[in-house]
């Protein structure tokens, strides 16, 4: 399901929020790219600091069956006026205003990429080196983006493991700072900003202080969330990736790592070939037939013959 609701993901949806405002508090504008309706615009929209939502969606088709259907939450969350929705392309959306080179008072204190992890190229777009240099040029001097990816809080297997060690790399390309809040979904965080080295005593102030309501966020949660040993395991976990790669529209290495992924998840075969197949570079699979090609030549040429190759 893309979105449940009156009733939606409560957990998820709070955590994709508040825990990154932790690191921004008070943020102004925001900017969410695909996902928004039926649970996350319901939580940024329970800040008053908050004055714009721009909402960019794909399919307005999607939007349109939710007008159609109303209900308690998602009424709420497109009724307000802070909410403008954007049926456009989200990458598309950034590009545009980067060419529009917006003032820093148009720029966004938060950007939340909730999509899915990329198993399609058309995914894969926005996990890329090239689309983190856009979302940076529209963030304000402190601002964040927010980027989800699968995860665990006990144990990784080597296919989840490349896929947030090729994430963590790509973000490293553009953002000076970086940081992972540990969940059964990661979420990423990337700034030009400080975000590291808060005290668990701050950031459960800085939520008692924000005073919005919340089920699943507690004291306690957020303990178990920033527990310094279990950060330490997943980082040195990442570290044991072999050399991950930067994720590039020319070089979708995300991709790659996304489908290892899910067929490791649904069809572990497949996984294997996947495995084997890229440890193969471009000479090992173009020599074997340009060899072929020659020796084929030199034979019919011995005897006589004319050959037209094509390589």
């Amino acid at each position: 399901p893309i979105i449940t609701a009156p009733t939606p993901d409560v957990a998820g949806s709070e955590a994709c929020v508040h825990l990154p405002i932790l690191f921004r508090p008070r943020p102004r504008r925001a900017l969410i790219i695909s996902g928004g309706v039926g649970g996350v615009l319901y939580e940024l929209l329970k800040y008053d600091s908050i004055v714009r939502i721009d909402y960019a969606e794909l399919d307005p088709l999607l939007i349109e069956m939710v007008q159609r259907y109303p209900t308690s939450l998602t009424a709420a969350e497109l009724g307000d006026p802070r909410v403008r929705v954007r049926s456009i392309d989200g990458r598309l959306y950034v590009r545009q205003l980067v060419q529009n080179r917006a003032e820093d008072a148009q720029r966004y204190d938060l950007i939340f990429l909730n999509l899915p992890y990329p198993s399609t190229l058309l995914i894969n777009r926005y996990y890329t080196r090239e689309f983190f240099a856009l979302a940076r040029q529209i963030l304000t001097p402190d601002g964040i983006l927010v980027v989800g990816m699968p995860g665990s809080t006990s144990y990784l297997g080597d296919e989840v493991r490349d896929l947030n060690a090729s994430l963590r790399v790509t973000l490293q390309a553009i953002f000076p700072r970086v940081r992972v809040i540990v969940g059964d979904r990661n979420l990423w965080l990337a700034s030009t900003t400080d975000l590291g080295d808060i005290p668990l005593s701050e950031l459960q102030e800085r939520w008692q202080q924000a005073g919005e309501s919340a089920a699943a966020i507690t004291p306690d949660d957020l303990a178990y969330r920033f527990d310094p040993m279990r950060i330490d395991w997943f980082l040195s976990t990442l570290d044991r990736a072999p050399s991950p790669a930067v994720n590039s529209d020319g070089h979708p290495r995300g991709l790659y790592q996304g489908l290892l992924y899910w067929n490791a998840l649904l069809s572990p075969i497949w996984a294997r070939v996947l495995q084997t197949a890229g440890r193969l570079n471009l000479w090992t699979v173009v020599l074997p037939p340009l060899v072929l090609a020659c020796v084929l030549a030199i034979w019919w040429r011995r005897r006589g013959s004319g050959v037209v190759l094509s390589v």
